[in-house]
């Protein structure tokens, strides 16, 4: 474990999704009650994907699309709103569910609206034939292995391949890891297991930080964050 120097914590604490030890996620902060609508309950626009399954969230007054429902389409449009047929009342779609879509095989795009803040756990795993993902502006949250299994192309930047905004793997040898502004996310074990990187440099723009990301890094010396906020130091000798 990289335990968080406690005199610094003040300076992440209300800007950072971030556990004590900086290796595991609140997995608290995203949580929902589900009602359960079945896809003829659902209306949605012109241009978006019908037939998708959707459960609303009482607290929230959102939506959360949990499955494919008797969509039989491999393009998937994401609406931001959707409408209950019975009273026309149109609410915001915020979330993706856990396993929402794992192990469909026919899927190949995914285009989501910019309302969604979360992608559950699991929620594209094992669909095998996705290769193109388009979030949403608003996503903050990625569940564990929400991604794996899929064969989605990814940007790079610094060394890093990048979906959106969300830093997803790491593809560089250098001791020092830059991860530019404007990143929101760093996903599952990204910098695991790594054993060339000496210090690594966080952005101001940061808001979640998944599982195990800094996991097993026997290299690591330093982790700074908004340039003057260090966020972890090696241990002094004793």
């Amino acid at each position: 474990h990289y335990p968080l120097r406690r005199q610094r914590q003040m300076c992440i604490r209300d800007r950072l999704t971030i556990a004590k030890d900086i290796n595991f996620v609140d997995k608290t902060t995203y949580t929902f009650k589900y009602s359960e609508k079945s896809p003829s309950e659902i209306e949605v626009d012109d241009g978006y994907t019908s037939g998708l399954k959707y459960s609303y969230n009482a607290g929230q007054r959102s939506y959360t699309l949990t499955g494919i429902g008797s969509s039989t389409s491999d393009t998937i449009v994401i609406p931001d709103t959707v409408r209950l047929v019975a009273t026309s009342v149109e609410m915001p779609v915020t979330a993706i569910a856990d396993g929402a879509f794992k192990n469909n095989t026919k899927i190949k795009s995914v285009t989501m609206g910019d309302n969604i803040v979360s992608i559950g756990a699991s929620a594209f795993e094992g669909c095998t034939s996705l290769t193109e993902l388009n979030l949403g502006n608003s996503v903050t949250s990625i569940g564990a292995n929400a991604l794996e299994g899929t064969n989605i192309s990814y940007s790079e930047i610094n060394g890093i391949s990048f979906l959106n905004k969300w830093a997803i793997s790491l593809n560089t040898t250098a001791s020092h890891v830059s991860v530019p502004e404007g990143t929101v996310g760093l996903y599952d074990s990204l910098f695991a297991f790594d054993e060339t990187i000496n210090s690594i440099e966080l952005p101001s723009t940061l808001k979640t930080i998944n599982d195990k990301v800094f996991y097993g890094l026997k290299s690591l010396s330093s982790i700074s964050i908004y340039g003057d906020c260090l966020l972890y130091t090696s241990p002094s000798p004793r």
